[in-house]
This record gives C-alpha cells, structure tokens and sequence, in this order.
C-alpha cells in the first residue's frame, strides 16, 4: 500500500544559515529513493528575515510548502503542527536543523522499514537512556560537589566535567585530594577523595526523595519516566505515521522542555504509547 511521505525540515533561525545550507547541499547530492513532498518550518523568523531563509531553498524543486511557528516553541511542537496541517499526507519524517544525509536512498530505508509488520515508529537513531537515572546521577554528582561534601578530585572532575563547571564551578577551586588517605599528622584517619561518597549515601537519598516529590519536587518528573534500560527512538530522523501523532495533537499548548523530553521517552511518550499498542 502506497502512502504520501511528508518531509518535514525544521529550519531555526537561531542556528543561522551555516546548517541549513550543510542539509541542503546534502539533500541535492543524495537521493532519498523515493517521492516525497518537502515541508519546511521555519522557526523565529520575522517577516523580513524570511526571503532569505527561503532563498536557502532554492533548487528544491518541491520545496513550496512551508509553515511558520514562534521561537518559544519546541521542536516536537513544530512536528506535531506540521503534522495536524498537513491533512494529505500519511507518513512524516521530521529532520532538525543540523541534519545532515550521508547516503543514497535515505529516505527509502526509513519507509521500508515502516511497512514491517507492527512497525509503528522507525528512525536513525535511538537510545536506551532513562532520565530518571540520568538526572539522579547528574544530581548526585552535583550534591557531592556542593558544601564541602567532597574535596577535588580530579578524575570525578574529568568524568563529570561538563555539568560540575556549569554549576559547580566552586568545587573545582575547593580543597584538594591528598595522595595519602591519611593526613601527614599520623593521629588524623579522615577518609578523603571518593572515599566520602559511602558515608553520605543515605543523606543523599533523602535529598533525592525531596526533589521528586510528586507535586512539589523539581524533579517530580522522574515518576513519568521509565528505568534504565529504556529504549525510544529519537526525535530526529524519526518516520512515523500521522494517525499515530495525531492523539498528541489534541488538547495541549505549547511543550516546556521537559515535556518535550517525557514526549521522545516517557511512561507516556511516543515510543511507549506505540509499544503499548503493539
């Protein structure tokens, strides 16, 4: 059974021009295998940036359809507009703006695999990841480094870098690891380096319950969030029919971020509501 593709391309004008001209120079010089209509979105672009942004586009034959959405949106928001606009298309397959394609029949590829039987969602790429784990690492990591609970340690540095220096940075100026796990003063046994994390086990733990209370917690979107391991398919590269993201069209403004996160690999996301229905 043959369905109309919809090629939805987000262009965002906060990320200039340099990637879209990467994506289009890659879709002239690969083909996708199949017909298709082109859709573009573009995102936060006032009236008189739009000429030029369209001009991008230039020698898309197909590239006629576009719709606008405001900045303050997600990209999923996009998605799900694009995919409630468009009442003639079947199938879509949502590219963000840094996409790039790399082979022939790109396109081809994804439908094949869509008309599997009890396919419900394909896509380029996928991941096992739980924020609900994720999240409680990258908060243990930063409650350790916070008050003094952990002196510096270079190698819980090096692993955790990223988030410690966006938000810790103190830490890295703090007490240092010494090489002995005893002080030169023979008579003092204080553990030091990792070693603190085992004695504050259970204070943390308690921390953590205060923060995913569900109602009052910053992180209360946890319990909306199965455990590792949890497979979804990503947001980018994702082919899907419209019948199955029509329901999250419904009833609902604009996503926060963390939304849009529960949207791609929650309890009630997209994967798992496709799961569900097998």
């Amino acid at each position: 059974m043959s369905h109309k593709i919809g090629l939805v391309y987000l262009n965002r004008n906060a990320e200039g021009s340099e990637p879209v001209a990467r994506f289009v120079k890659s879709y002239k010089n690969f083909s996708p295998g199949i017909a298709h209509e082109f859709i573009t979105i573009y995102k936060g672009f006032a009236n008189d940036q739009l000429p030029a942004a369209e001009s991008l586009m230039d020698g898309i034959a197909h590239a006629y359809r576009a719709i606008r959405v405001d900045d303050a949106m997600t990209d999923i928001d996009s998605y799900l507009i694009a995919a409630k606009t468009h009442a003639d298309i079947d199938v879509f397959c949502f590219l963000n703006t840094f996409s790039e394609i790399n082979c022939d029949n790109w396109l081809l590829h994804l439908s094949n695999a869509l008309k599997k039987e009890n396919a419900g969602i394909v896509g380029a790429s996928a991941s096992y990841e739980s924020l609900l784990n994720s999240s409680k690492l990258i908060d243990k990591v930063l409650w350790f480094c916070d008050r003094g609970r952990l002196p510096y340690d270079e190698s819980f540095h090096s692993q955790y870098m990223v988030y410690i220096d966006a938000e810790k940075p103190q830490w890295v100026k703090g007490p240092r690891v010494r090489a002995s796990k005893r002080s030169a003063d023979e008579s003092i046994a204080q553990p030091q380096g990792l070693d603190f994390i085992e004695g504050f086990e259970a204070e943390f733990e308690d921390y953590w319950d205060t923060i995913t209370a569900i109602g009052s917690g910053n992180r209360s979107y946890c319990h909306d969030v199965p455990a590792f391991p949890n497979p979804h398919i990503r947001t980018n590269a994702l082919m899907i029919r419209r019948e199955h993201l029509l329901p999250f069209c419904h009833g609902r403004s604009s996503m926060t971020k963390i939304e849009s996160y529960l949207f791609e690999s929650g309890w009630h996301g997209l994967t798992r509501t496709l799961l569900n229905q097998g």
